[in-house]
């Protein structure tokens, strides 16, 4: 009876053994991070095991198939689906606070020049009465606010990836059958400048005229002199903010301006829907097991696993109804990854020759 016992206490050993998951970011077992992480900042890498890194970006790909496959359902035929991302979203607020401080500036420009031709139409709002661009931001900037947490995660997936991701699945599928066209943000309306150059030419104008009026003394209360003067130290601020390069990006501040100008542009037109896709979060599992057989034969016998989630939102760009929002996660199995089936390529000193003799 000794002896059974004994064999049934070595199987487990054997084969059983003892497990050890390291969680990075999220789970009971995640480590906690070094400094407090304020809202909006993200790790600068990732620092989970490669292998979980790509289950991660799996997970996303699960994720991003689902979308485009309710996107292309949802959207009506013959039309556009705009796939947009943070920095979509970031050049639409840009363009409209150039909106704003243009139509500002011209406005005062025009109290001192009464009856000036100011042809304000040029920043009219959408037909209809009421700011659609601002319906669209405003309803994408409540998902973010509600749903991002800026908690430290061990994957950084940058929102570039999921919308490039998502566009390689709207074109396949019902958004074919439907013929839907896909477009990314960040890449539509490159040739264009959209009504930028036309408003600052306004402002320029205009400043000129009363200027002129001053010299030929048509203008010349004391009181419009000291305005125009104090205008015209807003009008260089003005344009000293869209030439300044952002520390951040290494743009001028004229960059995201003009994107949001054709983004704006591009969702202005009829059978136009908006699909916001943003990561949450990222996180990854290695998986370490230990036992007799891999203290003395195999080694550790390591597994891993990754997930996402991700913020999602599709909306009419006409009417500002929203098609679906929803926040979803995909968290793959805890595996081993599989042997590459070009792995021949991988070890090549080279990857020259496919690249040149591809059509």
């Amino acid at each position: 009876m000794t002896r059974k016992i004994q064999l049934v206490l070595l199987v487990a050993i054997l084969f059983v053994g003892t497990g050890r998951v390291a969680a990075d970011g999220g789970g009971k077992n995640a480590q906690a991070p070094n400094a407090q992480q304020s809202p909006g900042n993200t790790p600068s890498s990732s620092n989970a095991p490669f292998e979980s890194q790509m289950l991660a970006f799996g997970a996303l790909d699960q994720i991003s198939q689902a979308i485009a496959q309710r996107a292309c359902t949802q959207a009506p035929a013959n039309s556009t689906i705009v796939v947009y991302d943070q920095n979509a979203f970031a050049s639409l607020q840009a363009y409209q606070g150039f909106n704003a401080n243009a139509l500002s500036l011209l406005n005062a420009y025009q109290s001192i020049l009464p009856g000036a031709d100011t042809s304000l139409q040029i920043l009219s709002a959408a037909p209809g009465g009421g700011d659609l661009m601002a319906d669209i931001t405003n309803a994408i900037a409540t998902l973010a606010t509600a749903t991002n947490t800026n908690t430290p995660s061990a994957v950084t997936i940058q929102d570039n990836s999921l919308a490039l991701n998502i566009m390689k699945y709207l074109s396949k599928g019902a958004c074919r059958d439907k013929h839907v066209a896909a477009v990314y943000a960040p890449l539509a309306g490159l040739n264009s400048t959209g009504n930028v150059p036309e408003v600052l030419e306004l402002l320029i104008k205009m400043k000129h005229h009363i200027q002129e009026q001053i010299d030929s003394k048509d203008i010349k209360g004391d009181q419009q002199i000291k305005t125009f003067t104090e205008v015209n130290a807003l009008f260089d601020s003005f344009i000293s903010s869209l030439t300044a390069v952002n520390s951040g990006t290494g743009q001028p501040g004229m960059v995201p301006i003009v994107q949001g100008s054709s983004l704006y542009k591009l969702i202005r037109k009829p059978n136009t829907a908006v699909l916001y896709a943003s990561v949450a979060t990222a996180g990854a599992t290695q998986r370490v097991k230990k036992n007799l057989i891999t203290s003395l034969i195999t080694g550790d016998w390591i597994s891993y696993s990754g997930g996402s989630i991700v913020n999602t939102q599709l909306i009419d760009a006409q009417t500002g109804s929203v098609y679906f929002s929803d926040v979803l996660r995909y968290r793959t199995p805890t595996t081993h990854l599989k042997k590459p089936s070009h792995s021949e390529d991988t070890r090549g000193g080279d990857n020259l020759a496919p690249f040149l003799s591809a059509p």
